[in-house]
């Protein structure tokens, strides 16, 4: 069945091809969970361990977008984490881009792990991985999505802008600190 159009290369996209492999399948079955705004911005994120000379296969996909997922249960902190550090990550890539620097691509979500800390205060939601006060997540192994919350695109974006607006503002104070 023909979906459309690559955006891109203008190629027809098929989506009996994009799900002909297992991985392919588990991948398109876990962004159908998510709601529009949290799955762009976590493919977004995904697509920061993209090699520069290749795709990154869905096997590959599939674990870092799980994994990510089992960051947080909290989409909105997510969204807004991801949504953080490709604009970081993206914006560090183009600065660097005159110097003849290699781009290389994101080996583990150190970075974001660190981005969902800093915004974790302003959802009041714990970051697993990730010291909490005195509280450690020690199982992040067994850690799973139960439960995805739904908020219509319209909400879950004034709620973004929101929180980007708090993270833009703690982010000056700590810089002039």
């Amino acid at each position: 069945m023909k979906l459309g159009r690559c955006p891109t290369c203008h190629a027809a996209v098929h989506v009996d091809a994009m799900v002909q492999d297992e991985a392919g399948r588990e991948l398109m079955a876990t962004l159908a969970k998510l709601n529009s705004k949290t799955g762009s911005s976590v493919l977004q994120y995904v697509g920061l361990f993209r090699p520069a000379k290749s795709d990154l296969n869905n096997g590959r996909a599939l674990k870092l977008l799980t994994e990510a997922l089992e960051l947080t249960p909290n989409l909105q902190l997510l969204s807004a984490g991801c949504d953080a550090t490709v604009r970081n990550i993206h914006g560090k890539r183009s600065s660097s881009q005159g110097t003849g620097e290699t781009v290389k691509p994101l080996t583990n979500h150190n970075y974001l792990k660190q981005v969902l800390t800093g915004l974790k205060e302003q959802f009041n939601h714990p970051v697993n991985g990730m010291k909490s006060g005195a509280k450690k997540a020690t199982d992040m192994g067994n850690a799973q999505v139960k439960h995805y919350h739904t908020l219509s695109d319209v909400e879950n974006e004034r709620l973004r802008q929101e929180q980007l607006a708090k993270f833009k503002v703690s982010k000056r104070a700590g810089e002039s600190a």
